[in-house]
């Protein structure tokens, strides 16, 4: 009998088959790992940066004169592109009487409150996210 050392050429293809198919799980479990880094990434971008971007929306709201009816704006928070357009849906102006025998003669104020529907759209890194709210200002007289 003859000994004979090494591979056939039947079993190195299937060695070499076997080694390419784990590869190649092994490479689409990465890729799947890096393509959902990078979007938790992208939202946490766009929920951190949310905060600063509705405190904007609010001052704005808050300063504008009493006579608009809508208003809009845009601008960049922490990477953050945003847009936002608030329209008037509702406006309420309540009186209210203080007599005092301290302070004299009867005292009338009166104050009005709008209720406003914010529309604001939020992108970062192609991440575009909608929102829907509702805000509320007031001036007294």
């Amino acid at each position: 009998m003859h000994l004979k050392k090494g591979f056939t050429l039947v079993e190195l293809l299937v060695s070499v088959v076997i080694l390419l198919s784990v590869i190649t799980t092994v490479s689409m479990l990465y890729r799947g790992a890096f393509i959902s880094s990078e979007k938790a990434t992208k939202y946490i971008q766009l929920s951190t940066a949310i905060t600063g971007i509705l405190d904007n929306i609010r001052f704005e709201i808050r300063h504008a004169p009493f006579e608009q009816s809508t208003l809009e704006g845009a601008g960049n928070n922490g990477g953050v592109s945003y847009q936002w357009k608030a329209t008037i849906i509702k406006e309420k102006q309540y009186s209210t009487s203080a007599t005092s025998s301290e302070f004299g003669p009867m005292r009338t104020s009166t104050n009005q409150y709008k209720l406003w529907q914010v529309q604001l759209q939020a992108e970062a890194k192609g991440l575009t996210r909608q929102y829907h709210f509702k805000e509320v200002n007031w001036r007294d007289r």
